[in-house]
């Protein structure tokens, strides 16, 4: 009886003091009423497998003198602790009017089994004795091992306060001298005297199952006691730190995972890169072994073009002279038009003497007519008039052959000047100008390889010459020469003023082919008119003179000695005069029809005389520019053949060697990619490494943000939430206190009476029996065993 005495006092004690450390709160001076702060504290007791059999919430209130409190929450009844004072009880609000006399701590309970619903973990609790499982109520008295198996669940259900704040700490007392052993796999065991305290701690979130082995003759439990609280140590306001940290490194690693990525993808991008460059390399190589293997075929043909342009430039030398000939040929023509031209104007004046002779002739008919009838004393005029006309037609005969000559000679002089060909562009081996330049560059590109080579290998040039290095490259001992003369050559800066010349040739090869295209086109306009000239003069002096016999002019002539005659026998012969009129009127008809021919032969002339006016100088012009440029051709085709020369002499040398060389450096760079390749593919094992990487720090991360635990969503200066309703403020802290049924023989033999009297007791006497097992342990403490 004194033990149970002391064990109610000390009970009390405990009871005051935890109830005490929740409350206390700051004073305060201001003159401003304060609101009243809340201590809230759920107690249950659970039955031998973590089912609840009763239960409550005590609420503490530090009033600051207000006169009224309220609360929020769903109960089942509410008693008032401190007096007799009732509560007004309206849809879950709950208000107590302490007018009058306002205590400075107020206490009420309320009977509600929600807290437990919404506690962060569902808690079960099993038994086995030896191995074998057994209810709790036939464990009391065994002999055995006797295995308590705790399952502590995170319930999802649960507020985000709870599951992220509380701890959960179960604990187990057991009398060392009332145990024969006891495991207790992931608990602190601590031995304090002869109690032995087994300690379980279950962070937020964490999903835990503890065994312990108690072996024993006479087993008996104490039960388990739980308390959950928030964890509001300054120790853990580091983990608010560490979450940051975590935050902060998880945004870094976050970000040099998203640049490793852009890496990796540049280097995948660079192995197709790597190999398409390699496999261009090795087209270029097959290019270099057909360039190789046609490069014979070249010289021989640029030998075949240089041996050909040796006669071209021999040919031109002579084109200054033919062209002199020609331009003398122009003067020649002008100058044989010019005789034409006088002859035909000789012409002009007999044309109209003959038209005036005619139509005195035939003035002279008429009158013949007229004196028919009396002629008597005139015969001696007519026969002087046919002497005169006699005599202008032997002057005719005279003039035309000498126009016809002159006129063949012009027909024949403009018929040879057709035969002028245009000239040819000046190329080497059907190289041009540019193409040379090109070789020149490949030769300068060789040297600036040759000082590259120098210089990564720190050689002067004195030890290692051009040429060498071209040999050593693979290039035989002629084509090394021949490739540094070529670079020599184009490192004189009258190379290219020697191919900008060639250039300058071809330009004006170009020009004088225009100028030849203008002198054709002349020599066309001037023969058709020419040609049409003689073949008319040619028809007149057939007209006029005939081979036969048959000319006009003979005609003329015969006729005007028949005239003669006739007049002469007119005096003998009267009778004839008719006769000789017929005979004058057909002298007429021809005499007329010649003059015809005559005027358009001139006309015809004067047309010739405005073409030759037209073209002379133009071709005159044409000649001058082909004598400078067929000068400076034959001296730049002179030099170019010189150069080419060289320049295939060269490329002779170094061919093999720049060949060889250029096929080793392909190879090699080609070789070089796709071993560079073979390691950027190894792209994806770095990628799996990095998801690895990320997988492993992610879920370590989240094994303590909501998978495991919530550890890292702990917040130590979180304020606490109302146990029974988020919409009470100024709650100060909050705790669950819970205990299961204990394991005895006296219990069970008297559990009937015990529920009996527990029924009866007050709130207080409650807590104090949740506290038995805490005095035992107390007790050990002080006085050792308890007999």
């Amino acid at each position: 009886m004194k033990n149970t005495n002391f064990l109610r006092r000390m009970t009390a004690v405990l009871l005051a003091v935890l109830l005490a450390a929740g409350s206390l709160v700051a004073s305060v001076g201001a003159a401003e009423p304060i609101a009243p702060y809340c201590d809230e504290t759920y107690y249950a007791t659970l039955d031998y497998y973590g089912g609840l059999v009763e239960s409550s919430v005590v609420k503490s209130y530090q009033t600051h003198g207000n006169p009224k409190i309220t609360d929020y929450g769903v109960y089942d009844t509410v008693t008032n602790l401190n007096d007799s004072r009732t509560a007004t009880v309206s849809d879950g609000k709950i208000e107590f009017d302490l007018t009058g006399d306002v205590p400075e701590h107020f206490y009420f309970e309320g009977k509600t089994e929600k807290p437990y619903t919404d506690f962060p973990w569902t808690l079960s609790l099993s038994y086995k004795m030896n191995g074998v499982p057994m209810a709790a109520e036939e464990l009391a008295g065994k002999s055995g091992v006797a295995e308590i198996t705790l399952d502590a669940v995170p319930n999802a259900a649960a507020s985000e306060y709870n599951r992220n704040n509380l701890v959960l700490i179960a604990s187990s007392v057991f009398n060392g001298d009332d145990i024969l052993s006891l495991e207790a796999p992931g608990a602190q065991v601590q031995l304090i005297g002869n109690l032995r305290c087994v300690l379980y701690a279950v962070l937020p979130g964490e999903e835990q199952h503890f065994t312990m082995r108690v072996g024993s003759e006479d087993f008996s439990y104490s039960g388990m006691i739980f308390l959950a609280v928030p964890a509001t140590l300054a120790q853990l306001d580091q983990i608010a730190g560490l979450k940051e940290a975590k935050d902060k490194a998880k945004d870094a690693y976050s970000a040099i995972s998203d640049s490793l990525d852009v890496i990796l993808d540049t280097l995948e991008s660079m192995s197709d890169s790597m190999n398409e460059t390699a496999a261009g390399l090795d087209r270029l190589d097959n290019a270099r072994e057909t360039v190789s293997a046609g490069k014979n075929q070249v010289y021989a043909d640029l030998d075949a073009a240089l041996d050909a342009a040796g006669p071209l430039v021999d040919s031109m030398k002579p084109m200054s002279a033919h062209l002199e000939t020609l331009s003398n040929a122009l003067d020649d023509l002008d100058a044989l038009y010019d005789d034409t031209n006088a002859n035909l104007q000789q012409l002009r004046p007999e044309l109209e003497t003959a038209r005036a002779s005619i139509k005195e002739l035939r003035s002279l008919a008429d009158e013949i007519r007229e004196i028919e009838k009396a002629l008597n004393g005139k015969s001696e005029d007519a026969v002087e008039f046919t002497d005169d006309l006699i005599i202008n037609l032997v002057e005719i005969q005279e003039i035309l052959p000498k126009l016809s000559a002159n006129l063949h000679a012009l027909h024949r002089t403009l018929e040879s000047m057709r035969g002028l060909s245009k000239l040819d562009e000046i190329t080497v081996d059907g190289k041009t100008p540019d193409e040379i330049r090109e070789l020149a560059a490949s030769a300068t590109a060789a040297h600036n390889q040759y000082l590259g080579y120098l210089a990564a290998n720190g050689i002067p040039e004195s030890a290692l010459s051009f040429e060498q290095f071209l040999i050593a490259a693979g290039q035989t001992p002629e084509q090394a020469k021949q490739i540094n003369d070529l670079y020599e050559m184009a490192q004189d800066p009258s190379f290219d003023e020697q191919l900008d010349q060639a250039d300058s040739v071809n330009k004006i090869i170009a020009s004088v082919n225009g100028k030849i295209d203008e002198i054709s086109n002349a020599i066309a306009a001037i023969g058709k008119p020419s040609a049409k000239l003689i073949a008319n003069l040619e028809d007149m002096i057939k007209l006029l003179d005939a081979d036969d016999g048959d000319g006009i002019s003979v005609q003329l002539i015969g006729l005007t000695n028949l005239a003669k005659d006739v007049l002469t026998e007119l005096d003998k012969h009267p009778d004839m005069i008719t006769d000789f009129l017929d005979t004058a009127d057909k002298l007429g008809d021809s005499m007329a029809e010649l003059t015809e021919v005559g005027d358009a032969l001139l006309d015809e002339l004067n047309g010739f005389d405005a073409v030759l006016a037209k073209y002379e100088p133009d071709a005159k012009a044409a000649i001058e520019d082909a004598k400078i440029f067929t000068a400076a051709a034959s001296d730049g085709v002179g030099s170019l053949v010189s150069a080419a020369r060289t320049a295939e002499s060269f490329l002779k040398r170094s061919g093999n060697a720049l060949d060889a060389g250029t096929k080793s450096t392909l190879n090699g760079l080609s070789a070089l990619l796709r071993s560079a390749t073979v390691g950027l593919s190894q792209t994806g094992t770095i990628r799996d490494a990095k998801r690895t990487l990320s997988n492993l720090i992610d879920d370590e991360w989240n094994s303590h943000a909501g998978e495991d635990n919530n550890l890292l969503l702990m917040d130590a200066g979180a304020a606490p939430v109302s146990i029974t309703d988020a919409r009470n403020e100024n709650t100060t802290g909050i705790q669950f206190v819970m205990r299961t049924q204990e394991i005895k023989e006296s219990d069970t033999k008297n559990a009937e009476g015990e529920e009996t009297e527990t029924i009866k007791t007050t709130f207080w006497q409650r807590v104090g029996a949740m506290f038995v097992d805490l005095w035992n342990f107390i007790k050990g403490l002080f006085g050792g065993k308890n007999d």
